[in-house]
């Protein structure tokens, strides 16, 4: 079955695989806890519910947040989805070429 949705996700058109990367990134952003120190992540449920409620299923969520992780555009904690990016503009010591 898996094999099976890569599959229908590889024969989606280029900018529609793209927008829909796009639209779940926005809805991260959009939904950024604000500490005193800076912004840190998402909380991983509420981005969820979020896509659900958008039209985007969950197995495709999923995927989607699972190319992100592994394209290093975010990483997952146990509740917050942080971005490579916001971290390392917070700490700089934490970048991928230290």
């Amino acid at each position: 079955m898996d094999k099976w949705r890569n599959n229908m996700w590889n024969q989606m058109p280029t900018d529609r695989r793209q927008q829909i990367v796009f639209a779940i990134d926005e809805i991260i952003e959009n939904n950024m806890v604000a500490f005193p120190y800076g912004t840190i992540g998402a909380k991983f449920s509420t981005v969820m519910q979020e896509a659900i409620d958008a039209g985007y299923r969950e197995i495709l969520f999923r995927k989607v947040i699972q190319m992100m992780i592994e394209e290093q555009m975010i990483f997952c904690g146990h509740i917050l989805i942080h971005r490579f990016s916001d971290v390392q503009e917070l700490w700089p010591e934490y970048s991928m070429g230290s």
